[in-house]
């Protein structure tokens, strides 16, 4: 297993950088950074609020490992009723977030340089 000493909080420019737009203000900045490090071991993450855009995003970059990946869908799909849109991205949704209301829907959407997704 890779170890890492540090996260980083700047994502340098690199074909493993990830941009998480849209993201709830359900969602702080650590509640983010735990479930992106569910799907494996974070080298860098950085998270911002533009007032341009009225929103918060993150950029992140992590090393992999498939064991961690499935662990992460099972488990979060179990208790926060995870599922996934595919298209310019990947659409992370989940509900069970809000207490008083565990229907209601919390997403943001992952992507990677220009690719689409399907699944």
């Amino acid at each position: 297993m890779v170890a890492v000493d540090k996260i980083y909080d700047i994502a340098e420019n690199s074909p493993h950088k990830i941009f998480i737009g849209g993201i709830s203000e359900a969602f702080s900045s650590n509640m983010l950074m735990e479930i992106a490090s569910a799907f494996g071991i974070l080298r860098a993450y950085q998270f911002q609020f533009y007032k341009e855009i009225n929103g918060s995003c993150a950029f992140l970059e992590g090393i992999r490992h498939k064991e961690h990946i499935q662990d992460a869908i099972s488990w979060y799909n179990k208790f926060l009723g995870f599922r996934t849109e595919g298209g310019h991205g990947v659409k992370l949704i989940f509900n069970n977030i809000n207490s008083q209301n565990p229907n209601e829907e919390y997403s943001f959407t992952l992507r990677h340089a220009d690719d689409n997704y399907t699944h």
